[in-house]
């Protein structure tokens, strides 16, 4: 089986796969499992190990879900405080920041619909004293 050419699909997923990280869309919080597209995940979905921790966590969803919320902010807080001070910043660039971390609580797993935040010309902007700006 021969490399693939540069800048292929198997190319740059290979790539991917050697960097560790994946995109966040196929991320299973319950299992804190990445997966590297749509079939891994589905796959992952059925698997017996993944059921039996979603019967468990449904028993208790809402729980569930304020810990990972709590966890979030108070991650994104801490780091924002102690990363940036008092200074501002895009809350998109920031939580590429909290994200690079490999073990964060992913925001889709919250209930938190976004990172709130004052809209400004130019994205959101969040101050490091964990206020809104």
């Amino acid at each position: 089986m021969g490399k693939a050419e540069v800048g292929s699909t198997k190319y740059l997923s290979n790539k991917m796969k050697q960097k560790g990280l994946t995109r966040l869309r196929w991320f299973c919080q319950i299992c804190e499992k990445a997966c590297r597209d749509e079939n891994a995940f589905k796959m992952h979905c059925q698997s017996e190990s993944h059921t039996r921790r979603a019967l468990s966590v449904g028993q208790n969803i809402k729980q569930v879900t304020d810990d990972y919320s709590r966890a979030f902010q108070q991650e994104f807080i801490s780091l924002l405080k102690t990363s940036h001070g008092e200074k501002e910043i895009h809350a998109n660039k920031f939580y590429q920041e909290v994200i690079a971390k490999k073990d964060h609580v992913h925001l889709n797993a919250t209930r938190l619909n976004g990172l709130g935040g004052r809209r400004r010309r130019g994205g959101w902007i969040w101050r490091g004293r964990g206020k809104k700006s």
